[in-house]
């Protein structure tokens, strides 16, 4: 008799766990994997280097630049690895002002809204 206590006692703890602790991820706070501290300057002609501090999420997988010109002028997004912080565009027009859009991507491919900064370009 004294075994079969063992297992009720062993099922009660288990279903305790299992309604104290949910087994579905909660929804992540977007806002909060967002980097900061952006900041873009034009060091050459026709080029724009953006700086940041990455978010402090540890499913951090990619920063995605996407820049957009105001004039309809259109240059592929790009992407790095966490921990990069910096990247230089080139070929770009000069005179121009450029929006710049940067997104965190995590590891199962959520991408965060991105914030924007603008320049123009020598």
């Amino acid at each position: 008799m004294k075994r079969k206590t063992g297992y009720f006692t062993l099922a009660a703890i288990v279903s305790l766990l299992l309604v104290a602790c949910p087994m579905e991820k909660e929804p992540e706070n977007n806002s909060s994997r967002e980097v900061t501290d952006l900041k873009a300057s034009t060091p050459a002609d026709g080029t724009v280097t953006l700086t940041w501090t990455d978010p402090e999420d540890r499913d951090l997988k990619l920063v995605v630049m996407t820049p957009t010109a105001a004039k309809g002028v259109s240059h592929p997004g790009y992407g790095v690895q966490k921990g990069t912080q910096t990247h230089t565009f080139t070929n770009l027009n000069g005179g121009i002002e450029y929006t710049f859009n940067v997104q965190t991507v995590d590891m199962i491919g959520n991408t965060s809204d991105g914030v924007t900064i603008k320049v123009i370009t020598k």
